[in-house]
This record gives C-alpha cells, structure tokens and sequence, in this order.
C-alpha cells in the first residue's frame, strides 16, 4: 500500500469537462413578462416612510422634552361615584336563636329572613 495517492479531480472539475459554464446566476432574476407596475406608482411606500419619519419625530421629542407627567387626586365629588348592587347570599341557620337581616335593594322594598 503506497502513501502517495493520484488525486482524483474533484466533482466539480469533472462537471465543468461535460458542460462548461460560460455564466452561473445561483439567484435567476424574473422574467420581464412577470413585472408590472402598479397604479399608485409607490404610494404606499411614500406613505409608510412618512410615518416612520413622523415616529420617529415623536420618539426625538419625547427624549428632548421628556415624558408626560401624570398626576392622579381623589375625586371629592360623590355625584361621580360608581353605584354598585351586590346579591350575595349568607350561610345563616333559619331558627330563631339568630338575629335576622333586613336589607335594603334600590327598589327601596325591605327584604328579612
């Protein structure tokens, strides 16, 4: 067994001796008849770098002027109260050793058990 080998050529050698490849496109562009152009001619591109320009205005000003400033009081005017109804059901023995309830709902008619 001998140490020195002839060296075979390679795939690609032996592929170039059978058709030679006189320009090689890995990415084939398309055909012309594929291409049209469209009636806005762009306009949806026009508009969409608008408003990344208008964003990104936005994000300019936000970090030379600052954030805004959010301040939060409690509310004194009860006419804005939310009024809210609650059924709720309690697990009392029906004997007389129990005080009972009286509740009130908004008809304004007094329920006791």
């Amino acid at each position: 067994m001998s140490t020195t080998m002839a060296e075979e050529p390679s795939l690609l050698d032996k592929l170039d001796k059978v058709a030679p490849l006189s320009q090689f496109d890995a990415f084939p562009k398309l055909p012309s008849t594929y291409k049209a152009r469209s009636e806005s001619r762009g306009f949806m591109t026009v508009f969409v770098a608008f408003m990344a320009f208008m964003l990104l205005l936005n994000d300019i000003g936000e970090f030379i002027w600052g954030w805004p400033d959010y301040e939060f009081s409690v509310d004194k005017n009860k006419s804005s109260f939310l009024n809210i109804n609650v059924d709720m059901v309690v697990a009392m023995p029906c004997n007389r050793e129990y005080p009972h309830s009286s509740s009130r709902n908004p008809a304004d008619s007094i329920r006791q058990s």
